[in-house]
């Protein structure tokens, strides 16, 4: 059903040529579709990147596994 659901927020944003914002936990399937994403941390945006930005960053990790200094 996830994968539906993105597939469908996908489809939605190229025919209408919008932004859509999504708010999952889902990093994976997330970072499939989207082209920009941010990173929150206890309501702070702490990253901002394209797709590969934040695969290529520990910033998931740190955020996770809740170690300070996230970069």
């Amino acid at each position: 059903m996830v994968k539906e659901v993105f597939e469908k927020v996908s489809e939605i944003s190229d025919e209408l040529k919008t932004t859509i914002m999504i708010v999952e936990h889902n990093i994976k399937g997330v970072l499939d579709i989207v082209n920009r994403a941010y990173v929150l941390d206890k309501g702070r945006i702490v990253f901002t990147g394209t797709p590969n930005a934040i695969r290529d960053s520990d910033i998931l990790t740190h955020v996770f596994l809740g170690k300070s200094g996230a970069s």
